[in-house]
């Protein structure tokens, strides 16, 4: 199913005037993915990745049983593997193997849990060539224990020679057995070499507590953003060469080249596993030396709004540029997603809605509203039920190509990792349908893969960029 989407909505931004302006317009097909089992309600991990000739496309069904298949078309799958009780987290193709960071599924004390974290590599077959353990303690009573944590977003990327994961973990402080367990969040990367040998013997700390990772690899160059309640509250990235040189005293391996910066504080308790604002997508773009950021937060507004952060990462003391992609204080402007798009553009899409103080047991939750409004006391707000998704595209300076227009790809969310989420702006949208799993950009078009909890279809949407 074929369609051009070029509505003409009204809008309003900070600084932009959209009268001369073109109207924005996708080109986009459709294709529906039909499963053989039915999509976990849960961490419904599902991936799409590049092999060869082919895609490779990966879910978790209601069973814990991960599933692997191939597809030239997106019409057919063909079942190339099955994994039971077990999670896949990644799926990474562009170091000439399939490569998949997983988690077998541990019975630890009587209940369904995930600790550990492995590395494997997959012929064609989906036969299982060599894997390697990352890390994970099943007990964390145990001194100085490392495991998964079970909040954000799991990576494996291909860095020019290696592999690097990137994931929260829980680590146990305690240095000696018989302490009292002093267990804190953060989160790791990990460093890999083409025969899964781990390259890193130290696990790194981060951001505490870290939510919502995100990573882009460059040609030279890994961006790491995470979102964070404490150290710091608010967003930190960093970036790092793909050359490792080896510490001759701990014989680890570290990026030749680092930087980082805190580009957004967010206002608020430290350490409350609450930070009013939801992480987009981040890009880093090498030739300008620039990260670029977005997402959405209330912090401080009337009403979630969406920005986009650029930010110098070679020059230490370059202060980063905060640009409001929208500025409405009757409007809540979320769930962004931004896509590398033509003319070295971005494409950029958001959720719209409003809401009314109605009272709802179905959509009640826990939010700081204002800053003298008790952050525990239950407000009830109702969602208004004329949704859109808008679309725009914009420069890597953040100033709009065309004018933000509603779309409609008969979608109700396009929140990445609602379910692995702990943040009370994506529990908002919980009582929709539909989720953006995964996304693939290539040189012609954009492939976004949708899911639907607990049913056995899948949509995926190519969207032209030519």
């Amino acid at each position: 199913m074929k369609s051009l989407f070029s509505f003409i909505t009204s809008f309003v931004a900070v600084s932009f005037s959209f009268s001369q302006l073109p109207t924005t317009q996708i080109e986009c097909k459709q294709h529906t993915l039909n499963l053989e089992t039915r999509i976990d309600e849960g961490y419904a991990h599902a991936h799409i990745a590049k092999w060869k000739k082919n895609y490779l496309i990966s879910y978790i069904d209601l069973n814990e049983e991960s599933h692997i298949f191939s597809t030239a078309d997106f019409k057919k799958l063909n079942k190339i593997c099955s994994f039971k009780q077990e999670y896949i987290w990644d799926i990474e193709t562009a170091g000439n193997q399939i490569a998949v960071l997983y988690s077998p599924i541990n019975k630890v004390k009587n209940q369904q849990n995930y600790r550990e974290v492995y590395v494997k590599l997959l012929n064609d077959k989906g036969e299982i060539i060599k894997k390697t353990k990352l890390l994970g303690d099943l007990d964390m009573n145990k001194p100085l224990a490392y495991c998964l944590d079970n909040i954000g977003s799991r990576y494996l990327k291909w860095e020019r020679n290696q592999y690097v994961a990137f994931f929260a973990i829980s680590h146990n402080f305690a240095e000696k057995a018989g302490q009292k367990p002093d267990i804190h969040q953060g989160q790791t990367e990990i460093y890999i070499d083409s025969n899964l040998t781990v390259l890193s013997k130290e696990i790194n700390w981060g951001v505490s507590h870290s939510f919502e990772q995100r990573i882009d690899v460059s040609e030279n160059y890994t961006l790491k953003v995470a979102k964070g309640d404490a150290y710091p509250r608010g967003i930190h990235f960093s970036v790092q060469s793909h050359v490792l040189e080896q510490d001759e005293d701990d014989l680890d391996f570290y990026p030749e080249f680092y930087s980082s910066g805190v580009p957004m504080l967010i206002s608020g308790a430290i350490g409350d596993n609450y930070v009013d604002l939801v992480l987009g997508d981040v890009y880093i773009n090498e030739k300008a030396k620039e990260v670029n950021i977005t997402g959405a937060t209330r912090d401080k507004r009337k009403s979630a709004d969406i920005f986009y952060i650029t930010q110098n990462f070679e020059n230490k003391t370059a202060k980063p540029e905060t640009i409001w992609l929208t500025n409405t204080a009757s409007v809540e402007e979320n769930s962004v997603r931004m896509f590398p798009y033509k003319d070295n553009n971005y494409l950029v899409l958001w959720k719209e809605y409003t809401f009314s103080m109605k009272a709802s047991e179905n959509e009640k939750y826990n939010d700081l509203l204002d800053s003298d409004i008790d952050k525990n006391l239950e407000v009830y707000r109702e969602i208004d039920r004329k949704q859109q998704v808008k679309a725009a595209i914009i420069n890597k300076k953040g100033e709009f190509i065309s004018k933000p227009t509603e779309v409609d790809l008969n979608l109700n969310i396009i929140v990445k990792d609602v379910a692995a989420s702990n943040d009370q702006l994506h529990d908002l949208l919980e009582n929709f349908s539909i989720y953006l799993a995964d996304f693939l950009v290539e040189e012609n078009r954009i492939l976004l893969y949708f899911y639907y909890p607990g049913d056995t279809k899948m949509e995926l949407f190519e969207i032209n960029k030519n």
